[in-house]
């Protein structure tokens, strides 16, 4: 018999692994089992599942490969900016800072900072286009 590394298992071996285990194991000692994908942060990562079109998903994969990543990933650092910048935008709200005036803005077409067929992310909120 082998080990899983490949190693023969001698008498030797067998007496010391059944004398740890008649000894009893610390809980704390053992090693948790991982089960599915590393997370990518602290706790549990959560899926989001959106359904795109053909042309905005064709669209979506010449983005990321323009940047050399992978869809998930080019879609991950969109959300992750737009959110730094409106918690960014909140505090010089919240400081007095930056001049906030619903009416002012209301009606204005603001430009697209980033977009990606349907969904574009604007200066001051992500919004959806209108269909065609």
């Amino acid at each position: 018999m082998k080990t899983r590394c490949g190693q023969r298992v001698t008498k030797a071996m067998v007496e010391a692994l059944a004398k740890e285990a008649e000894a009893g194991y610390n809980p704390r000692s053992l090693r948790p089992k991982r089960v599915g994908r590393p997370s990518l942060g602290r706790g549990i990562s959560r899926p989001v599942h959106v359904r795109l079109n053909r042309d905005v998903h064709a669209q979506l994969q010449k983005a990321a490969m323009a940047k050399r990543q992978t869809v998930v990933a080019y879609i991950r650092a969109i959300v992750e900016d737009r959110l730094a910048a409106a918690k960014k935008s909140r505090r010089k709200k919240a400081a007095g800072t930056e001049p906030f005036n619903d009416q002012a803005s209301a009606g204005r077409r603001q430009e697209p900072v980033d977009g990606v067929g349907n969904l574009a992310v604007y200066r001051s909120h992500v919004t959806e286009h209108p269909r065609r």
